[in-house]
């Protein structure tokens, strides 16, 4: 019975709400349902051509991530994101960043990258922070204006809240596909595969359920942002199939 109960729980939840385990959450990975073995493709992940590709964009460390749904499934291709957030010490992840001027140069960089990588695709749809529409501290206008001014026009994320969509992804990662997972990672996407399983983490301080502020929370939350649009797997009116997706 627990066997069967509990997979509608994280491990946490479960503890909490069924054995009384009222531990801290904090140093834990955010996502716990994510594995090596299911998530990430035994081999490159092919893009499916003449159908859209879905980015992902978080500001101020600037970010971004490629993904594509279909038939009920979620293909992330990979990540950049602008070169600094991991610091000076750590070359693992130099190929996945970006040398770049501002928010504008990043986007324009990007958008290059996406030619090339996947040069059959009808086109694009971007998702971006829901702060990209409100002005700056320094009152130096909405960073929104950086993707006009790009020829991009994305929508935000449908919430702002972490917890709401921290709760999709986590959905996604425990849904099944004929037999297989239904979020699927590409084995060359290491900042994303480095995040999932537990660079991306929950603050220490406090009940510990919080994500802490950490260099992979920008590409993971590029990720939440696109599926915050695509919907959750649990409704199928949510999602879809890919052919009915386009704009």
């Amino acid at each position: 019975w627990e066997r069967e109960a509990s997979t509608a729980y994280t491990t946490q939840e479960w503890g909490q709400e069924m054995r009384m385990n009222f531990a801290s959450w904090g140093g834990l990975p955010v996502y716990s349902s994510f594995s090596r073995r299911s998530h990430i493709a035994s081999t490159s992940l092919q893009y499916f051509p003449r159908h859209h590709i879905w980015r992902g964009w978080d500001i101020g460390i600037h970010a971004v991530v490629w993904v594509q749904p279909n038939n009920g499934r979620i293909f992330i291709y990979g990540s950049r994101q602008i070169v600094g957030a991991f610091g000076p010490r750590e070359t693992r992840y130099r190929e996945h960043e970006i040398e770049c001027s501002g928010l504008e140069h990043f986007i324009s960089r990007i958008k290059e990258l996406s030619r090339v990588m996947f040069p059959d695709a009808m086109g694009w749809k971007d998702v971006c922070d829901p702060s990209a529409w409100n002005e700056t501290i320094r009152r130096e206008g909405a960073p929104i204006r950086a993707f006009f001014n790009q020829g991009l026009h994305p929508i935000p994320a449908v919430t702002n809240d972490p917890f709401l969509r921290i709760s999709l992804v986590e959905d996604w990662l425990k849904q099944m596909e004929e037999g297989a997972a239904a979020l699927t990672i590409d084995p060359s996407a290491t900042v994303l595969i480095d995040g999932f399983a537990g660079g991306y983490a929950r603050e220490r301080e406090g009940a510990g359920a919080k994500p802490a502020k950490s260099a992979h929370a920008h590409t993971q939350e590029c990720i939440s942002y696109v599926l915050s649009r695509i919907g959750s797997p649990k409704s199928s009116s949510a999602f879809p199939r890919l052919e009915e997706q386009m704009i």
